[in-house]
């Protein structure tokens, strides 16, 4: 817990991107009338979640979703898991008494509020990503330091790092020359002072073994070239007028710019 007077005011990400407010006891459209104040106060939280005060912020950045709720001012609760003894009601007929063990993974943060949500974003990274360990059986009459000469024992298909920012979220290949990439910045605007800004990413000399010839810019499912996407403008009071919102403008050569929150797929042809 933290010294906050916040009011019960909590975060949580939506589906690991933007971190949403939360408030003990209300929401932002209708007037609450609170029958279920704990229930009622627990929201889903994807990757991570936070409360903090004017010097300190407290995050909680778990490897699985789960439920949680700041039922006091200041606190952090985490419902790892649930057990009811009765059916809820909500249509699954039994109740969900589950009495498996569950072994979860996560990393606390503790820091200024200014320095958290760089923490945080790789927090989350590592615990998506963990590190894979692969091991070999020892070989007769070899030493190490022969095994590694004789042997690749590390690779990287990237030439050098990819800003602090950016995530690399696919690299596939889709046929010989052919690769479906994709990028996507991790903060969301105001987040950080530095890292919330746009970042632009030099395509061409990001691989090893890899020179992109041409890209196209594709929609974010992949499925159609974006200059074909027509997406649907629905009318909403106060919103932009049909038909007043750009086109989005696909990229034109290997400088990938991204803004933040955004996310960008290319199917890029290599030689």
């Amino acid at each position: 817990s933290t010294q906050s007077t916040g009011d019960g005011v909590l975060y949580t990400d939506a589906q690991g991107e933007e971190m949403q407010k939360r408030k003990l006891n209300y929401r932002p459209t209708w007037p609450l009338k609170v029958n279920e104040p704990v229930s009622g106060n627990y929201y889903p939280k994807n990757s991570a979640a936070f409360v903090e005060d004017n010097t300190t912020r407290l995050s909680l950045v778990t490897d699985r979703s789960s439920g949680v709720a700041s039922l006091k001012d200041g606190w952090l609760e985490n419902m790892l898991h649930r057990r009811l003894l009765v059916d809820d009601g909500r249509g699954v007929g039994e109740p969900l008494n589950e009495t498996e063990a569950i072994r979860a993974f996560s990393t606390l943060i503790v820091a200024p509020p200014s320095e958290s949500s760089a923490r945080q974003r790789a927090a989350a990274l590592e615990l998506d990503h963990p590190l894979e360990y692969a091991f070999a059986k020892p070989l007769v009459g070899s030493s190490i330091a022969s095994f590694l000469a004789d042997y690749r024992v590390g690779y990287s298909a990237l030439a050098r790092p990819l800003p602090p920012n950016v995530h690399l979220l696919t690299f596939k290949k889709l046929d010989d020359d052919t690769y479906l990439v994709r990028f996507h910045h991790l903060f969301a605007v105001g987040e950080d002072h530095q890292l919330s800004k746009a970042v632009t990413v030099d395509l061409s000399t990001l691989f090893v073994g890899f020179a992109p010839v041409s890209l196209v810019e594709l929609s974010l499912s992949a499925n159609q070239p974006l200059t074909d996407v027509n997406r649907l403008v629905f009318k909403v009071e106060g919103g932009p007028a049909p038909g007043s919102l750009p086109k989005p403008q696909p990229s034109t050569d290997f400088n990938i710019e991204l803004t933040p929150m955004q996310t960008r797929t290319f199917k890029v042809t290599m030689k």
